[in-house]
């Protein structure tokens, strides 16, 4: 299967730099979890796949791209988006390593819901095909880590915001939001086990 997916789409501002000082334990127990439980990954023909994220003061901190393969990261895995204009299809951000292809995506979340304040995007290919347009989902026109999904994510969660949604125009692709790390634990757990 051809996958278009794995590569940044937005114009991507990257500099080097610290992360806001929080304590990020949480958010890289949780993404290591969904690593461990296949729902963060690589494919076979070596495409990562699923992220996560936390919102802070000035933005969001999300899991950096290409690292879907690895099942620990460190902090310095994370990347700190402060600016983002989906209509102009710009992310600015900072870390060792360039945001999450999907970081747009967050972004758009955190910006359509002020209480959501962490996020996971995973991937199922059976909870998917079993769920698809029978709980929130995006159209199938519409590709990861653009504009148009910013603006599709805007329009669905402003209709339905559930705590998930699927993404038809990204394979496989959930997404699951919550104002808790704990709210977003028993989410996952809810769907997933």
């Amino acid at each position: 299967m051809l996958r278009d997916e794995g590569y940044t789409k937005y114009r991507c501002h990257h500099s080097p730099g610290e992360l806001p000082d929080l304590d990020y334990t949480p958010l890289l127990q949780l993404r290591d979890a969904l690593h461990a439980a296949r729902l963060i990954g690589r494919y076979p023909d070596g495409i990562g796949y699923g992220n996560v994220s936390i919102r802070v003061t000035d933005g969001l901190v999300v899991t950096a791209t290409q690292t879907g393969h690895l099942p620990r990261l460190e902090p310095a895995q994370l990347n700190h988006v402060y600016r983002c204009l989906p209509a102009q299809n710009e992310l600015w951000c900072r870390g060792a390593l360039p945001a999450s292809s999907e970081a747009m995506t967050h972004y758009s979340i955190y910006a359509t819901l002020p209480q959501v304040q962490v996020i996971a995007h995973v991937h199922h290919a059976h909870f998917w095909e079993q769920h698809l347009h029978q709980l929130p989902t995006t159209a199938a026109d519409v590709p990861y880590g653009t504009p148009a999904m910013a603006l599709a994510v805007e329009q669905l969660l402003r209709l339905e915001a559930t705590g998930i949604f699927l993404t038809a125009g990204h394979a496989e692709g959930v997404f699951l939001y919550a104002a808790t790390l704990p709210e977003l634990q028993a989410l996952i757990g809810r769907y997933f086990q």
